[in-house]
């Protein structure tokens, strides 16, 4: 134990001698830090942060492949295939479907227009994942075509955050269109 003293004291006596080195070598051990801390956050974020939905472990993306190989867009599956193994599943609980998302100018009367991402989901995504509208309901099979499920932060910004979103004109196709108010 002495020893470790006796080497800590020389050390210390070293650094004080030479203020340049000493800075130097803080300054790049707190470099060194700072980028393992910045690494590990990223790391964390993209690979090993769990999902935000419940069960995650359980939540796969499936791939269409014919002859060993994908189709034109990767991580797609065709609507055939979607609805055969929605309607014969052998070894998955529930399947869901979302289209990517596309950018659309939304108009709503206490506003002027804006550029929105949009995107298309199957009713049955909610169900896989488990989530939960902060008002209304659910999507349903019924609700495939013409209903709206508006997410939290447009919801607040761009509706007021009012539970009395009813029915409201889409003037792209000039039919009436629900709109749900989901939690994200």
């Amino acid at each position: 134990m002495t020893a470790l003293l006796l080497e800590i004291r020389h050390a210390a006596r070293t650094l004080v001698k030479a203020p340049g080195f000493t800075s130097v070598t803080v300054l790049l051990i707190a470099l060194g830090v700072g980028a393992t801390t910045a690494l590990f956050s990223l790391a964390y974020g993209v690979l090993l942060r769990p999902l935000p939905w419940p069960e995650p472990d359980r939540i796969v993306r499936l791939q269409e492949t014919r002859g060993g190989n994908a189709g034109r867009v990767p991580w797609t599956i065709s609507n055939t295939t979607y609805h055969a193994w929605r309607e014969q599943p052998a070894t998955i609980e529930e399947i869901g479907g979302w289209m990517r998302a596309q950018m659309m100018t939304m108009t709503i009367a206490s506003g002027g227009p804006e550029r929105v991402r949009i995107g298309r989901i199957t009713p049955s995504l909610l169900r896989v994942l488990r989530a939960q509208p902060a008002h209304g309901r659910l999507l349903v099979e019924d609700d495939a075509t013409g209903v709206v499920l508006l997410g939290h932060w447009l919801w607040q910004r761009r509706v007021g955050g009012g539970r009395a979103v009813r029915q409201q004109r889409r003037d792209r196709r000039r039919r009436d269109s629900g709109a749900r108010c989901a939690d994200r």
